[in-house]
């Protein structure tokens, strides 16, 4: 599961969210199975694995796995955000140099 600028941006289209309401995303539990899809379908891409399941297969899985793994997937998507969070400190402008220590 992988939580990049395209998992955002399909999760937030899809919910009709901005970026700044994604903690409303366990608001609704079938927003669950919408971030696992993303995360999933992103995953599967920067790996360059089949990406030939449906929402309905992840609805099925989460299903199947109980309880646990909707606490994963938003463990998950929390551990993204906050290692974005700690990468955005270290972004610098195009053609500026970090300053020296």
């Amino acid at each position: 599961m992988k939580f990049g600028y395209f998992a955002f941006k399909a999760i937030c289209t899809k919910l009709k969210i901005k970026l700044t309401e994604l903690d409303r995303i366990s608001e609704a539990i079938e927003n669950i199975a919408i971030v696992a899809y993303y995360g999933l379908k992103s995953g599967a891409k920067a790996e360059n694995i089949s990406q030939e399941f449906t929402l309905q297969n992840v609805e099925e899985w989460i299903d199947n796995e109980g309880f646990g793994s909707i606490a994963k997937i938003m463990e998950a998507l929390a551990e993204s955000q906050a290692s974005e969070n700690k990468n955005n400190d270290k972004v610098t402008a195009v053609g500026k140099k970090k300053p020296k220590k």
